[in-house]
């Protein structure tokens, strides 16, 4: 529910909203190398080889359209990384919200998550230290939607949204593990209000040209970056990394959900 005083927005119980993903990502660290092997490729996708193998400083990134998307592993000496992005090569709409997404938060992040626990399962490195991240966004038919759906959205700001503009709020709010004792994760959340131009494209007898003017769309965008605390030095034991994994998702989801959360 939202409360108005003067343009100012309060917030009282949070709004879900309408959330796409751009980019997913989770992040292994080690303390020690981790093998170069497309062994994990197959862990994820259950193809025998990558669509694309490069090398890469220190290590070797494998990639191929999966989960709607372009999925890429990348190993870098002590770090792993899964990110699923959006898939160039992919046929987009002429549309007034033509914009990059890989799919509906709602129906994505499960089925990366289905793609990662395997992985996660059959880990044989020391990992000390696990992220998972997302760019999402939520689109708004205006400014000021925009900026009321921040509102509902955030407890530490005041939102004027009459008067507000570029807002960008960073926040952690760190908390104990439910699954390890005493281990401190990292809860980064970062929202924006952000404003995209679109170019429209038309047929004429030349080919494609841009139409003239162009749309803005507007949208509330969540960067998360949840992670464990990077002073840990021992390594987690294997059983934990699937848990703390869901840990991650779960508050991650949370905030998709519900907004700000401490």
């Amino acid at each position: 529910m939202l409360h108005a005083l003067d343009g100012v927005f309060k917030v009282g119980v949070g709004m879900a909203l309408d959330w796409s993903v751009q980019q997913m990502r989770v992040s292994l660290f080690s303390s020690e190398a981790f093998p170069v092997s497309e062994s994990g490729w197959k862990l994820l996708t259950g193809q025998d080889e990558a669509e694309n193998r490069v090398n890469v400083p220190g290590g070797r990134q494998y990639s191929g359209k999966l989960l709607d998307g372009l999925l890429a592993l990348t190993v870098t000496l002590n770090r792993v990384d899964i990110v699923l992005a959006f898939d160039p090569t992919k046929p987009m709409e002429i549309s007034s919200a033509q914009i990059p997404l890989v799919g509906k938060w709602i129906e994505v992040w499960p089925s990366f998550a289905a793609a990662v626990e395997p992985f996660l399962e059959t880990a044989t490195s020391p990992i000390v230290r696990l992220a998972f991240g997302a760019s999402l966004l939520a689109l708004a038919p205006s400014r000021e939607e925009t900026y009321k759906n921040l509102a509902s959205s955030l407890k530490s700001v005041q939102v004027d949204v009459v008067n507000m503009r570029e807002l960008i709020f960073r926040i952690n709010w760190p908390q104990t593990s439910s699954v390890v004792p005493g281990l401190e994760i990292n809860r980064i959340t970062s929202w924006g209000a952000l404003v995209f131009a679109i170019n429209a494209m038309q047929a004429a007898s030349s080919g494609f040209v841009l139409s003239p003017g162009t749309q803005a769309v507007h949208a509330v965008s969540l960067e998360i970056d949840h992670n464990t605390s990077g002073d840990r030095k021992d390594p987690f034991e294997n059983r934990h990394l699937v848990p703390i994994f869901r840990e991650l998702v779960t508050l991650a989801n949370e905030n998709a959900e519900g907004g700000e959360r401490p």
